[in-house]
């Protein structure tokens, strides 16, 4: 089982490495950030309406404990708004199949 994922990813900064699965709450958490820079650049309506929708469904189901569904609906949002090829998505579905892999 893996115990811990590493992920590398470039941004402005520089190098990030990630030697910890991110939590369901960072997920939900960068999915909503995710969201928010989506709609500030206008980027397709309906697009924003679905990863909103997934993104509230995620929500609910962290609220819930049912921590698993969240993880799914908050990867779908980001999926929505910032694409499969990002490093947001990539980082958040690592985090997942290694929190799940035990």
């Amino acid at each position: 089982a893996r115990l811990s994922v590493v992920t590398q990813s470039i941004d402005n900064i520089g190098l990030t490495i990630m030697t910890k699965p991110l939590t369901t709450h960072a997920v939900i958490s960068m999915a909503c950030a995710s969201l928010d820079k989506a709609a500030e650049a206008k980027d397709n309506d309906t697009m924003i309406s679905s990863a909103k929708l997934c993104l509230e469904d995620a929500v609910q189901n962290y609220h819930d404990g049912n921590f698993l569904a969240a993880d799914s609906r908050a990867l779908k949002s980001l999926a929505y708004t910032a694409g499969i090829e990002s490093w947001d998505y990539i980082m958040a579905s690592h985090s997942i199949d290694a929190r799940n892999t035990d």
